[in-house]
């Protein structure tokens, strides 16, 4: 199954890139996702890995809604949207 990865911000600084059409197997979950996204930008893994994604600030987006489950599964033609929180003032 592809799903249509955007990446914002840092994301698309480290993908060199502003989406990607990725392949994974049917039922595949977020967490799946991001493991391959780590195994391609290995700069990413200090963001998205599961032991620092917490600390990160990161928002996933799946359709319109936020992803606050990574075990939640994909399903063909998603759009996934990656983006780093930021704080200013």
């Amino acid at each position: 199954m592809e799903v249509q990865v955007h990446f914002f911000g840092n994301f698309r600084f480290l993908a060199k890139r502003t989406n990607q059409t990725i392949t994974l197997h049917k039922g595949a979950t977020v967490r799946e996702l991001l493991d391959f996204l780590t195994d391609q930008y290995t700069k990413m893994a200090n963001i998205l890995s599961p032991d620092k994604i917490k600390k990160s600030h990161v928002l996933i987006i799946k359709g319109e809604k936020p992803v606050l489950d990574y075990k939640i599964k994909l399903t063909e033609g998603d759009k996934i949207y990656l983006f780093i929180m930021l704080a200013g003032g």
